[in-house]
């Protein structure tokens, strides 16, 4: 079982900066014929192609690396982190790799909103994504949260809401057992009771505030 919290990025940096090393012991052998630049001009070209080389390569190794490493994940829990709707849009890039996940928390982040929520239903409604997902949390709540962190003023409303229950409807998600969204929404009625709707009909586990 392979689990990926807040962790993931120590790993990834570890692993490549490992890659890194290896690349760079690689390259020595390649770069020693090279007469070194006789100008300042010359010196100064060749830190720049270097520094272009360098971040390209960084930028191919983390992105090979972080996609080996979720791509293996069966949990990905960021509860408590404060993330607003740019860090989730940001992990919403990922999750199409995240091949094998079965649950996702990303409760306790009172900046989440609907454009948050509006990104994730995009994600989850794309063919073949997250086809083993079965437990999913959400809202500005954690469910480990205690009394006085839960003083803060909901930003999901029917938009929010109303694009979870379209995803669902549409048949996204399929396997997916508990929905849970914790702490109060600003949500209408109707808006809730569509998506509880929903949930019954596909026998998902829906706990709504």
């Amino acid at each position: 079982m392979v689990s990926i919290s807040r962790s993931v990025d120590q790993s990834i940096s570890r692993s490549v900066d490992q890659s890194i090393r290896q690349s760079g012991s690689q390259a020595v052998s390649h770069t020693a014929q090279l007469s070194p630049p006789e100008t300042q001009e010359e010196l100064m070209c060749v830190r720049a192609m270097l520094s272009r080389l360098h971040s390209r390569m960084v930028a191919n190794l983390y992105s090979d690396t972080a996609t080996a490493l979720l791509s293996g994940a069966d949990r990905l829990e960021y509860p408590g982190l404060d993330w607003g709707d740019d860090d989730v849009a940001g992990l919403c890039e990922w999750l199409p790799t995240c091949t094998r996940l079965e649950r996702l928390r990303l409760d306790g982040h009172p900046r989440l909103g609907n454009r948050g929520l509006v990104e994730l239903a995009k994600v989850f409604g794309r063919p073949k994504v997250l086809l083993h997902l079965t437990d999913l949390f959400l809202g500005h709540e954690s469910i480990t949260m205690s009394g006085a962190e839960k003083r803060v003023l909901p930003r999901i409303s029917n938009e929010g809401l109303d694009a979870l229950t379209s995803m669902l409807r549409d048949g996204a998600l399929p396997k997916l057992e508990s929905l849970f969204i914790i702490g109060k929404t600003k949500a209408s009625s109707a808006s809730k009771s569509a998506l509880m709707q929903v949930c019954k009909g596909r026998r998902i586990r829906c706990h709504l505030d």
